[in-house]
């Protein structure tokens, strides 16, 4: 080859020029030839697109785990179905009343507890806006029962002074002081009299307006208002003729059972209400009693609702 500088002939393998002493450099390799030993198979990503793939196939795997436990553990523990077995009766002067052919109607917890939040919140509303002025009529009535006391009282005393009121003597001047003392003792028990009496007729219409009021508040404190417009059941059954019912449920979870019964006993009708949490807290079967126990009036701590009113 010719050196590029001094046009001195050189040899292929020399490196160096001996007259101008020029070095000979090696050509870069061409930038659009690539470098074989070092690139990736033809059909390989590369090497980025290598983790990103991997890393979306661990979070599929880690999603599909999940899921399939997920379902495992629904299956296991809740999609599982027990029975719960329950009876249903009332105490009345010391025998056990079952009440058969009743509807026994059961929500999921949740879904009822909801529709009574909304109803207790709403009750609690309209009893407040009335609780002012049945305390004022409460306390009108309370004073208005003392002072027809007080007037009863009175009117007793003045029945006694006339009652003993007699004559000190038979002469003339005796016989005028004590048709004069008789004369103002009728009076005042007259008086007295009239007195009650008008105490009377102002207490009775004091606890008229007191009732009023409590009759106005008494339908938001009622089984009847909870019972009301219930959304619909999740599974419904019946009592047979002696008070007992079967009905299935998951295994887990919390239900409740609405029950809303009457019965005739001698001569008086009673209405029953229940509203029962249950569960079979894992259990195969379970068997439960609804007596006057557990009744909402009853206080019960697993009774969904709270009602006095009787």
């Amino acid at each position: 080859m010719q050196c590029p500088k001094c046009s001195f002939l050189m040899d292929d393998f020399m490196t160096e020029c001996p007259r101008c002493r020029y070095m000979k450099t090696t050509p870069a390799p061409d930038r659009e030839q690539p470098i074989l030993a070092d690139a990736p198979g033809c059909d390989a990503p590369p090497a980025h697109d290598n983790v990103v793939g991997m890393r979306v196939l661990v979070a599929v795997l880690i999603t599909l785990f999940l899921v399939g436990g997920a379902a495992i553990y629904w299956n296991i523990y809740h999609a599982r179905k027990g029975t719960l077995h329950g009876k249903v009766f009332v105490t009345q002067e010391r025998a056990n009343l079952p009440l058969g052919m009743v509807t026994v109607a059961v929500y999921p917890f949740n879904t009822l507890n909801s529709c009574i939040e909304k109803k207790k919140a709403y009750a609690e509303k309209e009893t407040a806006k009335r609780q002012a002025r049945i305390d004022a009529a409460r306390d009108e009535m309370q004073r208005r029962k003392s002072e027809m006391e007080q007037r009863a009282s009175e009117e007793k005393v003045a029945l006694a002074e006339r009652l003993g009121i007699a004559p000190t003597g038979f002469d003339t001047g005796s016989m005028r002081q004590f048709m004069s003392a008789i004369n103002q003792a009728d009076i005042a028990l007259r008086e007295s009299g009239q007195a009650y009496r008008q105490a009377q007729q102002a207490f009775a219409a004091a606890e008229h307006a007191y009732n009023a009021l409590l009759e106005e508040q008494y339908p938001f404190l009622t089984e009847d208002f909870y019972f009301t417009n219930l959304p619909k059941p999740w599974v419904v059954v019946e009592t047979d003729a002696f008070g007992q019912f079967d009905v299935a449920l998951p295994t887990r979870g919390l239900f409740v059972i609405c029950i809303q019964a009457a019965r005739n006993v001698s001569s008086e009708d009673g209405q029953y209400y229940w509203m029962l949490k249950v569960s079979l807290d894992g259990a195969a079967r379970k068997a439960i009693f609804l007596s006057n126990d557990n009744m909402t009036t009853s206080g019960a701590s697993d009774s969904l609702v709270q009602t006095n009113v009787k």
